[in-house]
């Protein structure tokens, strides 16, 4: 589930069903078991959407862990773009959600299109 700014719950059901799907599209997270991405996946969206304010928290700072990772931090964005989209939550909240990626990251927004 992903909350909104005001603590609203969402229901992210379609975001989780393509995360494998999305992994194995991927040059570099397919590097990663797909059964512990998922896992990580599920436990930020219940953070997300048992306490929006430290959940966010928590994501971001699992977000920042591919700072120094170029490629990998470009990985992180272009699957949440989609994981937004497929999550019914395509709009100010997801790109906004995104760009928080990319400011912990620092790579430029423009380049995903945000």
């Amino acid at each position: 589930m992903r909350a909104g700014r005001r603590g609203r719950r969402r229901d992210v059901g379609g975001g989780r069903g393509t995360v494998a799907e999305l992994v194995a599209a991927d040059p570099v997270l397919r590097n990663f078991p797909v059964d512990d991405l998922r896992a990580l996946f599920e436990d930020n969206c219940n953070r997300l959407a048992n306490d929006p304010v430290l959940g966010c928290a928590h994501v971001l700072r699992q977000i920042a862990k591919a700072m120094h990772k170029p490629a990998e931090a470009d990985a992180v964005v272009r699957t949440g773009i989609p994981i937004g989209g497929a999550a019914g939550a395509c709009g100010p909240a997801a790109t906004e959600a995104v760009r928080d990626a990319c400011r912990t990251l620092r790579p430029a927004p423009e380049r995903f299109g945000l």
